[in-house]
């Protein structure tokens, strides 16, 4: 019998450690208001190499903002030669997947789109933004997209309006 107790004892204690509590949204009740809305932009890898457009509508309740996410990722190819820019390529599978934001405070958000399936790389992958409003309808910052295959890391910057 005190076998299983304690094994019980020991399974609840791991359980409260791999299993993180809920993050507040916003120190300041206020913080999470900026949040509501649509915002639409674009993201940018640092190589230059990826970019696309991205939207999100985000719905405030009490503490939190969540929302769809919908990126329309590009890749681009190298210029050619005489030519003064890469070309881009045509737009690869959309992507809609929910994002939640899990922390804001004097302006700094950082948001997680859930992981999915990225076609292009043939991997499973996950974007976290963090950025500053620059203004009460401007996002913009960085983000990082981590893939399962330990070659998949990619950073870049991003920026959204609201609409």
């Amino acid at each position: 019998m005190r076998k299983i107790f304690l094994s019980l004892v020991a399974m609840s204690t791991l359980a409260c450690v791999t299993l993180p509590r809920p993050i507040s949204v916003a120190h300041r009740p206020t913080d999470v208001l900026m949040l509501g809305g649509e915002w639409r932009g674009d993201f940018t890898s640092e190589d230059g190499q990826r970019g696309g457009t991205i939207a999100f509508v985000l719905e405030v309740n009490h503490d939190t903002a969540r929302g769809p996410a919908i990126l329309e990722p590009v890749a681009y190819l190298p210029a050619l030669a005489g030519a003064s820019a890469p070309m881009r390529t045509e737009a690869r599978t959309i992507v809609e997947s929910p994002m939640h934001f899990v922390s804001v405070t004097d302006g700094i958000v950082a948001g997680v789109v859930a992981a999915f399936f990225d076609a292009d790389r043939l991997t499973i992958v996950q974007m976290t933004f963090v950025g500053r409003m620059r203004s009460w309808d401007v996002l913009e910052g960085t983000y990082v997209t981590l893939g399962t295959s330990a070659r998949v890391e990619e950073r870049g910057t991003w920026r959204v309006v609201r609409r």
